[in-house]
């Protein structure tokens, strides 16, 4: 709807409907290419209440599709590692186990990043008559939200994925920071843990040699 509103503001530029979404797809992403572009004062004037409106609920959306993507990977990696998936608690399993569990997002949104960059690569190289390396320069700058504008596709076949593959670009991106934040915040807990246990088996053992001298200037 956003596409088409912008294909009758920007009618002097005689865009298609593909190219109109095309345009709506990479600015929500955040990406710009600079390809397809507002040139008239009110299709500027459009693009930014269209930006201000629709980028924060693309973000959620792309939000909402990544925690599902979480939770299923909670679940996978408890079924691959013999763990009960309705298991909350999970002290009494080995550390690697419980590291495996926690870490299976990030672990999952690294694979979704690098296999999303390598099959894009193939996909848009061979439409676009790229070669395979350009291919994959242009997905991580999408995958970035880079868009420097030296590389963009021109085919409509081109666009018509792209539309997609930034959304899935949006995702893969914002679950990449979020995993790597969990991370390091799961590793800062577990040390802070850690630290805390170490204290207190040292404050137990001085307490007890105290007591032991205690016990043996009283005998």
């Amino acid at each position: 709807l956003g596409g088409l509103f912008f294909q009758m503001i920007e009618n002097e530029q005689s865009l298609d409907y593909v190219q109109s979404v095309y345009w709506g797809a990479v600015t929500v992403a955040t990406i710009g290419y600079g390809d397809v572009v507002p040139k008239t004062p009110s299709g500027k004037i459009y693009t930014v209440f269209f930006s201000i409106f629709v980028i924060p609920y693309y973000f959620f959306v792309s939000s909402i599709l990544w925690t599902s993507l979480a939770i299923f990977a909670h679940w996978s990696m408890k079924k691959l590692l013999g763990i009960p998936t309705k298991q909350k608690i999970l002290s009494n399993f080995p550390t690697w186990k419980q590291n495996l569990v926690h870490f299976a997002p990030a672990i999952l949104a690294v694979l979704c990043f690098f296999v999303s960059i390598f099959c894009g690569a193939v996909i848009f190289s061979t439409i676009e008559g790229w070669n395979y390396w350009e291919g994959v320069y242009f997905c991580f700058i999408t995958q970035a939200t880079i868009g420097y504008g030296d590389s963009a596709v021109e085919t409509r076949a081109g666009q018509i994925i792209l539309i997609f593959y930034s959304f899935w670009s949006i995702t893969t991106m914002g679950a990449l920071i979020t995993s790597f934040q969990t991370v390091l915040r799961t590793k800062r807990h577990q040390r802070s843990r850690y630290i805390k246990q170490e204290l207190s088996r040292q404050l137990k053992t001085l307490v007890d040699q105290l007591e032991e001298e205690s016990k043996e200037e009283f005998n």
